[in-house]
């Protein structure tokens, strides 16, 4: 069974080195059906304090009354976007292996034929 069925392409975004160490979040992919705006998930790649290797957190909610914490996606839905996360991430990997460029703050389109940086234009501002 594919559930994400149309899943089109996966954006990574790296965090400032500075943020990165303020928050333990190293990256984030964005799962996408079409635009880049419409997303299923943002998976975040989390170093939690106290350990050393970071992690692909899913989506979660805090319940009020427990302050416990629940996914949102659970069963067959979990499984398939932690799969496409971790085929996004591969694919950047082997793409990004050869370059000695940073990767802090700088966010990649990821699809089946090739990966593309994108670019955002800062606009000056009207006088």
């Amino acid at each position: 069974m594919n559930i994400l069925n149309g899943l089109s392409h996966g954006i990574i975004f790296f965090n400032t080195h500075d943020r990165e160490k303020k928050t333990g979040i190293a990256a984030m992919i964005k799962l996408c059906f079409g635009s880049d705006d419409d997303c299923i998930s943002q998976v975040f790649y989390y170093k939690p304090k106290g350990k050393n290797l970071y992690e692909w957190v899913l989506p979660s909610r805090i319940s009020e009354e427990s302050s416990l914490i629940h996914p949102i996606f659970t069963g067959q839905v979990e499984r398939e976007v932690l799969q496409a996360t971790g085929i996004v991430a591969d694919r950047f990997k082997a793409f990004y292996k050869d370059t000695d460029t940073s990767k802090y703050g700088r966010k990649w389109r990821v699809t089946k034929v090739g990966i593309e940086e994108i670019i955002t234009e800062v606009k000056a501002a009207q006088p």
